[in-house]
């Protein structure tokens, strides 16, 4: 298995809880199936305490990481992207603003 870590932070280097956490492949069709991708590769979890949450996946993939947290009146967004590795950890640290 493949695991991927999000970390999300403030521009100010903050840690945020409680933040929605989304991996997602693009949603192009395949050039060579005509297919969608795989709805099962998206997943959705919300930070830890530390900012911090985990996703477990089985085939190597690069997917959209999108993060939402609401403050109050405030929504605060961050996108990036993330390749995940077999035999690999890999963390990515998103910033939102």
């Amino acid at each position: 298995e493949i695991i991927g870590v999000i970390i999300v932070k403030k521009s100010n280097g903050v840690v945020v809880p409680n933040a929605a956490v989304t991996l997602s492949p693009d949603q192009t069709h395949s050039p060579t199936t005509g297919e969608l991708p795989e709805q099962s590769l998206t997943k959705t979890n919300n930070t830890d305490a530390n900012g911090r949450t985990e996703f477990t996946y089985e085939l190597e993939a690069i997917l959209n990481v999108d993060v939402v947290k609401f403050l109050g009146n405030d929504t605060l967004v961050g996108t990036d992207i993330i390749r995940l590795l077999k035999g690999k950890i890999v963390t990515k640290v998103v910033e939102i603003n």
